[in-house]
């Protein structure tokens, strides 16, 4: 059975298929095919045992996507590599590396988004019988044993009560070498999840960056696809909070690593290390943690102490680093936006 799916959107975490989506034999619609026995017997299969990975590209640093995807090649049983409407020159280099390294190469006209994108390597990866799907950015450098150790993690959990929706790695910035914790947010606080150099533990955690996150099929199936209207920033956030509102746990394996880039460039404020975007960016930054807050799902906690972090990046990405005016513009037409509802790529 094939899916079918061109694009989805999320209402109050539901998947709500549109125009083009999928329907099953009795003429309803649906997500993804396969009643739960189907669903029970894949996880049987000697086939069910498949990781596919999802790669989305957009005017990718080329020298820097052959080492990512040399990295990552060797560890999965397939690669979908979604190019999110590169050039045609660009395209043309990414279909020629891909050919060479063994990997499906899809090239969009135009740029769906992130979550766009994801959708359709999801979709196919899951029309392949994966039974696991890795998600990757284009600058995201895996350690030679990074899904195995992802895999582990996974199997530990399984033989607990819990339902995992995803595990993640330890990620490190590849410039500042700086390692994100794992994050655990309460009302008022937020616990920050320290792994050491040496260590193997597994954290529970609230939030994974989708790059480097290893998802078991029968999660997507239930939890359902990424959320296109946000298009791009928070599209992870979202899909972490669904999963977590229908009682599903998140993991971050201190033993896996990921190398990769958060943001456009690295600036230090105060002793500490912030992660700067463009203009265009902050424009989806303000406007998608907006409609999050609007979402039910959406941690209260999370909410009130994001709502603080918004009014301090204002002051620092609208008064103090430039470029100002053009920072201070967009994150404006982000807020509007927000408060108004809309989603999808930037009207302009």
């Amino acid at each position: 059975m094939r899916i079918q799916m061109k694009h989805v959107s999320v209402a109050h975490g539901n998947i709500r298929p549109e125009k083009g989506a999928g329907v099953n034999a009795a003429g309803a619609m649906s997500t993804w095919p396969g009643p739960p026995a189907e669903l029970r017997e894949l996880t049987t299969k000697k086939s069910a045992r498949r990781v596919v990975a999802v790669a989305v590209t957009y005017h990718p640093d080329m020298a820097v996507f052959l080492l990512a995807l040399q990295a990552s090649r060797e560890q999965v049983d397939r690669l979908i590599v979604i190019d999110n409407g590169s050039a045609a020159a660009l395209q043309s280099e990414l279909a020629t590396l891909c050919a060479r390294h063994n990997c499906d190469f899809i090239p969009l006209s135009t740029n769906v988004g992130i979550a766009g994108a994801q959708n359709q390597g999801i979709a196919r990866a899951l029309d392949d019988n994966a039974s696991h799907v890795l998600l990757l950015d284009q600058d995201s450098i895996a350690a030679p044993d990074m899904v195995a150790r992802l895999r582990a993690a996974l199997d530990s959990a399984n033989g607990t009560s819990q339902r995992v929706a995803a595990v993640g790695p330890r990620l490190v910035d590849r410039r500042s070498g700086v390692a994100t914790p794992f994050l655990r947010i309460g009302v008022f606080s937020v616990r920050r999840l320290r792994c050491t150099s040496a260590s193997s533990a597994v954290f529970q955690t609230d939030f994974l960056v989708a790059s480097g996150s290893l998802i078991p099929a029968a999660a997507l199936r239930q939890i359902g696809l990424m959320d296109e209207g946000l298009f791009i920033d928070n599209v992870d956030l979202e899909w972490c909070f669904r999963a977590r509102q229908q009682g599903w746990t998140l993991l971050g394996a201190c033993d896996a690593e990921l190398a990769h880039s958060v943001g456009d460039q690295v600036v230090h404020f105060a002793g500490r290390a912030l992660y700067r975007h463009g203009p265009l960016r902050q424009y989806y930054i303000m406007r998608n943690r907006i409609l999050l807050y609007r979402r039910p799902y959406s941690p209260r906690g999370w909410v009130i102490q994001d709502f603080l972090r918004m009014l301090l990046k204002i002051i620092l990405f609208g008064v103090i680093f430039p470029p100002r005016i053009k920072n201070l513009r967009m994150m404006a037409y982000g807020v509007r936006d927000g408060l108004r509802g809309r989603s999808g790529p930037f009207p302009g």
